[in-house]
């Protein structure tokens, strides 16, 4: 019941936007890819709701025997039905629990004290130990919408593509708000 009426108060909100005009819907937490097919069907705009549904663009970049480490907060919740939310396969994709850190526990538990550097580190660690460990990783998702932040440090760390909720806004809103081209010089 609980489900049903959270699934009914996001599609009732993303019906709002659209009456007042909003042109795409991005949502603000990965596991909202949960509720991406039921609002999608409930509005005409463009919809993602989750940084995850980058996965089958990336997953098309990558060679074959590539995979996708995907640096997620609740690692339980990270399943193959939150996958095919998003078109996602979990064939080629690795989850890597962050919310376990104790770094990361400001964020996620809502403590009043957030070391920021301290996350930084312990967040390009584990993404480097994740490729360590698995070398046929190409590139790298962020689930949280907390870590963009981060992702400049990590992707220095690992030298591979990092993808966020920020190259997934960035990518949308330049499909709606086209510029005329002049080239680059």
């Amino acid at each position: 019941m609980a489900v049903a009426r959270a699934v009914n108060q996001i599609v009732q909100a993303a019906k709002r936007l659209e009456a007042r005009g909003v042109r795409a819907i991005v949502g603000a937490c990965g596991y909202f890819a949960n509720f991406q097919t039921q609002v999608q069907a409930a509005v005409r705009v463009p919809v993602l709701l989750s940084s995850l549904a980058q996965l089958p663009l990336i997953k098309t970049s990558l060679r074959a025997d590539q995979r996708i480490a995907v640096l997620v907060t609740d690692i339980q919740g990270a399943t193959p039905e939150l996958l095919a939310n998003v078109n996602a396969t979990p064939d080629k994709v690795t989850f890597v629990d962050i919310g376990s850190l104790p770094e990361f526990h400001a964020i996620r538990y809502g403590e009043t004290t957030l070391d920021n550097g301290a996350l930084k580190r312990a967040l390009v660690q584990k993404a480097v130990a994740a490729v360590k460990q698995d070398p046929s990783i190409g590139a790298l998702l962020l689930e949280c919408s907390d870590l963009p932040p981060y992702a400049a440090a990590i992707q220095a760390g690992v030298g591979l593509p990092v993808f966020d909720f920020i190259t997934l806004i960035n990518w949308l809103h330049q499909s709606l708000c086209q510029r005329p081209y002049y080239g680059f010089i």
